[in-house]
């Protein structure tokens, strides 16, 4: 948070910052909602693009990781609306899943596949909370709901993960 109040840095020098930091954490996030690894590096591009214009109303009332974050949940959510997006083909295979995002401990393919077959807003706590070590207020602020539902998407998304599986005690419990 010091970068971006930092009143000696140029407003170039604190969106690079921000871009180095926050860019490959970012194009996970969005490889997950998007099924794509080209889509996903346009809606980070264009996060980054709507945090440069916003870079200097930025308040710090949360930590530039969950602002990037919600700007680019909202790209997401946009992009998967759009007409012409829902006319494509996104399948795509667990082994990808694993490859670009959910590297574990275990490298489990049973995991990324698990995780596909979750809704969206039970997807995207596990990813951020467990792939992306956001705090549980962090992860609401970003998706614009209250801690306390963080918590249960997180308790149902582990339930799900935990009935696919049929495991105990699989390191996927814990943060990675």
């Amino acid at each position: 948070m010091d970068v971006v109040k930092d009143p000696d840095n140029t407003l170039t020098e604190l969106f690079t910052h921000l871009v180095e930091t926050h860019q490959r954490s970012l194009l996970h996030i969005s490889y997950i909602y998007l099924k794509d690894r080209t889509l996903a590096e346009d809606a980070v591009q264009e996060t980054f693009m709507k945090a440069y214009k916003s870079l200097p109303h930025f308040r710090g009332d949360c930590s530039e990781k969950t602002w990037l974050t919600r700007i680019l949940i909202n790209t997401c959510r946009d992009m998967n609306r759009s007409a012409w997006f829902t006319h494509m083909n996104r399948a795509l295979q667990p082994e990808d899943v694993k490859e670009e995002t959910c590297t574990t401990a275990s490298g489990s393919d049973e995991l990324a596949e698990a995780l596909w077959q979750l809704p969206a807003k039970y997807k995207e706590v596990i990813l951020l909370y467990y792939y992306q070590n956001l705090t549980m207020p962090e992860i609401a602020r970003a998706l614009g709901v209250s801690a306390a539902t963080v918590s249960r998407r997180i308790q149902t998304a582990c339930k799900s993960l935990y009935g696919v599986l049929r495991k105990e005690g699989e390191p996927w419990m814990k943060r990675v």
